[in-house]
């Protein structure tokens, strides 16, 4: 019987706190940073330390416009309205609905020896108080929504920034990367197709160059001599041949030219330059 009379009291007080609290405020977007870990927003969280003092249940509700939220009279003076905490929770909740809020002198009127600038007991179970409710107000001062926001945000990205652009800038240095690899993998490709041109240019010239150098001329007869003669030489000049004695085509182009000219009337004469 004993057990089913603690049963039941435990069951009326789990009714009982879980009744306590309400608020129908819809806050601002722009001040999701003062929800606390739990995603409530700073009027959730009053009325659940307000609830503390009223079993009844305490509700914070919306502000109508041109309105703002007043301190506890003095028959509701208790020490869960009348801290610092919890009056800074009630300014960011009017802040949030775009009100303004009073000063903590106005707000303690009528608290007297209540006034603290601490919790009266550890918050209840199914909250958490964000660290900015803590900060002191001091004497005669009001909330500070700025101490607040930036002791919210403190160690956190802007709400503009995200992690996404880290990955497109990854994104972006593999494409350099590819890229750069392709064009320099090309350019490879052509310098090499330009060194092995050059070699067989080089190759093939220096060929020729035997060729014409090795050539009978004078086992050739008086009549083939001409004829043979001129078909060689021109198929060896049409081909970049250097005749023996004559300058380098890169350096001097022009007296090449008129050294294989000579080269040439030289072989019809029947002559071959040494």
């Amino acid at each position: 019987m004993l057990f089913g009379s603690l049963a039941s009291v435990v069951a009326l007080s789990c009714i009982a706190v879980a009744a306590a609290q309400y608020s129908n405020v819809v806050c601002s977007a722009s001040y999701s940073w003062a929800s606390n870990s739990l995603n409530q927003d700073p009027c959730v969280v009053a009325s659940y330390l307000e609830s503390q003092c009223d079993r009844g249940g305490f509700t914070v509700t919306a502000l109508s416009p041109n309105a703002h939220y007043i301190g506890p009279n003095a028959s509701e003076s208790d020490l869960c309205q009348c801290n610092a905490v919890v009056y800074s929770l009630i300014c960011a909740c009017a802040a949030c609905q775009e009100a303004q809020y009073v000063s903590w002198h106005s707000w303690t009127t009528n608290c007297g020896s209540n006034t603290s600038e601490s919790l009266p007991s550890p918050p209840p179970l199914g909250t958490v108080v964000p660290s900015w409710a803590y900060l002191s107000i001091g004497n005669g001062g009001s909330w500070n929504a700025t101490a607040a926001y930036e002791n919210a945000t403190a160690g956190q990205l802007p709400p503009t920034t995200s992690a996404a652009p880290a990955t497109n800038n990854n994104s972006h240095s593999k494409i350099g990367e590819i890229v750069g690899g392709t064009v320099a993998g090309g350019v490879g490709v052509l310098l090499l197709a330009y060194v092995v041109v050059l070699w067989m240019r080089r190759r093939r010239r220096r060929r020729n160059q035997k060729r014409v150098e090795s050539f009978p001329f004078s086992r050739l007869s008086s009549g083939d001599r001409g004829s043979s003669a001129v078909f060689y030489v021109c198929t060896i000049l049409t081909t970049t041949a250097r005749p023996k004695g004559c300058p380098s085509h890169r350096r001097l182009r022009r007296p090449l030219r008129q050294c294989q000219r000579q080269f040439t009337i030289n072989i019809l004469r029947g002559t071959l330059i040494s």
